[in-house]
């Protein structure tokens, strides 16, 4: 049975405290209230995840911060896609009682920073209006050409009249599991500047494009578990999508320059190199990984970095081609 579209403001749960049924939306509509959840879930956990990828300089940040009442967990993975190697630097805290305090919804204008005590990563998400900035430092990480030291500070643009996929997903057997995120499939680099060892380059002088995986709840073994995320420019267009091969296709959209298509479910095949398409073929994508190890492990989820060729067809017929887009598969396990 086909997902619900939301139209309007809806609370997570309902009158008696229910999750309220799966459903999506093209906007944030889902009204998350954290003190509410954070009374009932010890297991409630928040997390924000941006990548960035230059295609001028040829390689992708991922920086990921992970909010929960028992650990929070911080990283910043640099992935060299020419070297086909990557270096992360990642950082936990014990018993963090959602210090990070992130935002409750991200059409908010909000701020929130990281930083460990033996100053090994600092880490700040901020939005204002239609621009989010990302500060990170990372003065000890190995970078794989032999530099040292990854320093960012750097702006991207979002317009905020345009399409995201939202989704709720609630696994309806009555348990408090349950999933809202959001996808951005795309947002330009418009200012700022990246360090890597002593040379600095300015993003605006190349292109850069970057992609928010916005995420709150209670994941456990019921809720899918595999899902795949990329963008680029095609044609001069901002493209990307994002695919969770879970049955019901709750959380499958291709974006077109801020225009969300809704994707029917996915069937995927394959382990390292995957192939992920709908049953009349109308959408496929083949991913094929950057090289062995390039990939983030994280208790219960392993991030692969990679690319994905084929095709989407949108909403007015059009099938639109895609070739070698950055992007990545995510595993997490119960």
């Amino acid at each position: 049975m086909d997902a619900r579209e939301i139209t309007r403001t809806t609370a997570l749960f309902d009158r008696s405290g229910i999750v309220q049924p799966a459903g999506w939306a093209r906007h944030p509509y889902f009204a998350y209230n954290r003190q509410t959840l954070r009374r009932r879930f010890s297991s409630l956990k928040e997390w924000e995840h941006y990548v960035v990828v230059d295609f001028s300089r040829r390689f992708i940040v991922d920086l990921e911060m992970m909010d929960g009442s028992w650990r929070s967990v911080c990283s910043v993975t640099f992935i060299d896609m020419d070297r086909r190697q990557s270096a992360c630097i990642r950082s936990p805290r014990l018993f963090s009682g959602h210090c990070l305090d992130l935002s409750t919804s991200s059409a908010l204008d909000s701020q929130a920073t990281y930083q460990d005590k033996d100053g090994r990563l600092t880490l700040t998400f901020m939005k204002r209006g239609g621009v989010r900035h990302i500060i990170f430092n990372a003065p000890s990480l190995e970078l794989p050409d032999g530099r040292k030291g990854l320093l960012g500070d750097f702006s991207m643009a979002q317009d905020e009249e345009g399409e995201s996929m939202n989704f709720l997903f609630s696994d309806g057997t009555g348990s408090k599991a349950f999933i809202l995120g959001e996808k951005v499939l795309g947002m330009r680099v418009v200012d700022g500047f990246i360090r890597r060892g002593m040379d600095k380059d300015m993003m605006k002088d190349g292109i850069a494009l970057a992609i928010l995986d916005w995420g709150r709840g209670t994941p456990s073994g019921h809720i899918p578990s595999i899902g795949a995320t990329a963008a680029a420019l095609v044609d001069g267009h901002m493209a990307g999508f994002n695919l969770g091969y879970s049955g019901d296709g709750i959380q499958n959209a291709f974006c077109l320059d801020g225009r969300i298509t809704k994707l029917p479910p996915m069937s995927s095949c394959g382990d390292e190199e995957m192939t992920m398409h709908s049953q009349d073929d109308a959408h496929l994508v083949r991913f094929t990984p950057l090289a062995q190890g390039i990939e983030q492990k994280a208790k219960g989820m392993m991030r692969t970095y990679g690319t994905f060729t084929g095709r989407f067809t949108l909403e007015d017929g059009t099938v639109l081609p895609i070739n070698d887009m950055p992007g990545w598969v995510e595993m997490v396990g119960p």
